[in-house]
């Protein structure tokens, strides 16, 4: 890890990589990506979208192409592509976002480099959640991403997770936790016209995170819940504004 400073060695080339995160995700374009590339590190950040390449605050992103079929099929599309676009880029490190890319982790390590896996969400207990997976294949499903976690936690060099609870099901000593904290700098110029009770909530909405109570515990507060995020289920977002406590709710989106 690098803290500070600039990188006072040959410069190293980080690939990050991601087939289901935007381009602009923060935690993997602001925090991550372009926080290296300010100390120095050469970035790549490939990802799987319609978008042209471009370079934003130091960093190369690279368009590996959308993949299209089923669930299953575009699966594998996009691995065969991030793969391929990866070994292209040549990178010392490879620093990968999804759960899914765990199936390629192995085949870079084959090929000397350092891999590292972020691990952003409790994946097991995230399967177990899913409405697409038939109800009956939720637990082995789980249970296999768990040991395809221990098993690929052994073979890479470093995990970054987000919350104690996850770290705790991986190696101590190559495993560090980093949340989803705010950069308080982006407040120097933060001016309140008056000081209020205000909640915020950031990123994908879902039942499963309770989004429900959440508005409904604001029915009779005097407070506000600012939504900052997507709906990421249909009719959720109709069912939120049905729900009381929705008048004291400001829902931004996402932008």
């Amino acid at each position: 890890m690098v803290e500070g400073s600039k990188v006072n060695m040959k410069t190293k080339k980080v690939a990050q990589l991601t087939t289901v995160h935007p381009r602009y995700d923060t935690r993997i374009l602001v925090k991550t990506s372009a926080s290296l590339a300010e100390r120095g590190f050469e970035v790549v950040l490939l990802v799987a979208d319609s978008l042209e390449d471009e370079l934003v605050s130091g960093v190369r992103i690279v368009n590996i192409g959308e993949s299209k079929g089923n669930r299953v099929v575009k699966t594998v599309n996009r691995l065969v592509l991030m793969f391929r676009a990866a070994v292209k880029e040549n990178a010392d490190i490879y620093h990968f976002h999804d759960p899914e890319l765990m199936l390629i982790a192995p085949l870079l390590k084959l090929k000397g480099k350092v891999v590292i896996y972020d691990i952003h969400e409790d994946v097991p207990r995230q399967v177990l959640r899913k409405k697409w997976i038939p109800f009956l294949l939720r637990k082995p499903i789980s249970l296999l991403v768990r040991a395809l976690e221990s098993v690929v936690s052994r073979l890479v060099d470093g995990i970054v997770t987000v919350t104690p609870t996850i770290a705790s099901r991986f190696p101590l000593e190559k495993t560090i936790e980093t949340r989803n904290y705010v950069d308080l700098k982006e407040f120097d110029s933060y001016d309140p016209i008056k000081p209020k009770s205000l909640i915020t909530y950031v990123g994908g909405i879902t039942e499963a995170r309770g989004i429900l109570p959440m508005v409904s515990a604001f029915e009779n507060l005097s407070a506000n819940l600012t939504l900052v995020g997507k709906f990421q289920e249909s009719g959720l977002e109709n069912k939120c504004k049905n729900t009381p406590g929705w008048h004291n709710v400001n829902f931004i989106g996402w932008q």
